[in-house]
């Protein structure tokens, strides 16, 4: 799955993560480098250790590439895991179905950062609210 990747893991990410990263790449092809010759640099900052000398054609990502990749057989386009916390939808996984789900910006919010796609209904401010009442409800609380 990884043989043309060659990986940098940024010592940012904890000990354990670093190693079980290190063994799942390894593991399905992938070889470890360093920050000069890596096409891939998993991380949980852009602001890592020797991040001024890395290249624009070097791929910067979150140990979530590496989890989806391998769940979904195959290589993440890395621009949707990004590190950079200015990427706000990094992460943020969509699915097709039949039922629409809507939701606020908060809600958006919530979701990247915990992870979880929970029910905007769920709590107050991450279910819109109608700009005017709706037509025959006004009696009801």
């Amino acid at each position: 799955l990884f043989d043309s990747i060659t990986f940098h893991l940024s010592p940012s990410l904890r000990h354990e993560t670093r190693d079980l990263l290190q063994h799942v790449l390894l593991a399905n092809g992938a070889a470890a480098g360093t920050l000069g010759d890596a096409t891939h640099v998993i991380t949980n900052s852009n602001r890592y250790e020797g991040w001024e000398g890395v290249g624009a054609d070097v791929a910067v990502v979150t140990e979530k590439w590496v989890e989806r990749s391998l769940l979904l057989g195959k290589l993440q386009p890395p621009s949707f895991y990004s590190a950079d916390p200015d990427m706000i939808f990094s992460g943020v996984m969509a699915t097709a179905t039949d039922v629409r789900t809507i939701g606020t910006l908060a809600w958006l919010y919530h979701v990247q950062a915990t992870g979880v796609v929970s029910r905007p209904m769920d709590q107050l401010l991450h279910y819109p609210v109608p700009e005017r009442r709706v037509e025959g409800f006004g009696g009801h609380v």
